[in-house]
């Protein structure tokens, strides 16, 4: 159950598009939502630094140059503070929702990953390098969090189809559980489930995508079935568009990060491939 949602606020078109999906599923699914802000920490030029720790050596001036630096930083921190709080109330007020606010001051990767532990669900903007399939901080919480992280690269639609890529693992019934558990408490209307699978070459993924349909027959979920040969990760993404997949579920991280590197990654390549929302849970 998807309660407690937080979200990773910031300035970047990221963060807007984080808060809008974040106050979609929020108010489709019934969550109460915690905006999160990860506030700078002061910074101190160099040269300064190295006075701070050798006794006696910082003249009147510099130390009075130091603390201006500092006042002025946290004065910037909480204006921004201010503003992100302000947009994402009126925001909330506005669909009707239950929310709170947090602010913490320090590395956003360790800071997400610390709040996380009080909520059921992440959401987060993904990483806008070229090349950064989830950016560094997106990618790190995958990694670190027991809860589901979902990944927003563009606008998320009305949610009314959900794509879950399927094989039978244990991340994969995560990925499953989770499908059925949104669409079985969902507001705004029935949501049907696509189940993709990749043929291992014997029936082991056949059998298991048997197993998925029975258990949301059990949750009275509209669904359809995609067996696929071939490359897992172009089919996989490729089906999903094809299907009109609004949100896209899928185990994460399957393997070590060193064989991960050495053979690749299916999640990887999907992530790579799939440019709308995704919901991993490792």
């Amino acid at each position: 159950m998807l309660r407690r949602v937080m979200v990773c606020l910031d300035e970047r078109p990221s963060g807007q598009m984080s808060l809008d999906a974040a106050l979609r599923f929020a108010a489709g699914y019934g969550a109460s939502l915690t905006g999160l802000v990860i506030r700078a920490p002061a910074m101190v030029p160099g040269a300064m630094a190295a006075d701070l720790f050798a006794p006696g050596s910082m003249s009147p001036g510099a130390s009075s140059t130091i603390d201006r630096m500092l006042r002025e930083h946290e004065a910037c921190e909480d204006r921004r503070e201010e503003r992100l709080a302000h947009a994402f109330r009126e925001a909330c007020s506005a669909r009707g929702l239950t929310c709170a606010w947090l602010a913490v001051t320090g590395d956003p990767g360790r800071e997400i990953a610390r709040a996380a532990r009080a909520f059921d669900m992440v959401v987060i903007g993904r990483g806008e390098k070229p090349g950064d399939a989830l950016g560094s901080v997106a990618s790190t919480l995958v990694r670190q969090l027991a809860c589901p992280v979902m990944v927003v690269t563009r606008e998320l639609p009305p949610v009314d189809r959900m794509g879950v890529c399927y094989d039978g693992s244990h991340g994969a019934d995560r990925a499953l559980a989770l499908a059925a558990d949104i669409a079985t408490h969902w507001k705004g209307g029935e949501i049907a489930v696509v189940l993709m699978g990749v043929s291992s070459g014997d029936d082991t993924v056949r059998e298991a995508l048997n197993d998925a349909e029975r258990y949301l027959d059990a949750y009275h979920v509209a669904h359809r079935t995609h067996l696929l040969e071939g490359p897992a990760a172009p089919l996989l993404a490729e089906t999903a568009q094809h299907e009109r997949v609004d949100l896209l579920l899928m185990g994460a991280c399957g393997h070590s990060r060193v064989r991960e590197l050495l053979l690749g990654s299916t999640t990887q390549q999907v992530i790579d491939l799939w440019k709308g929302a995704l919901l991993l849970w490792r």
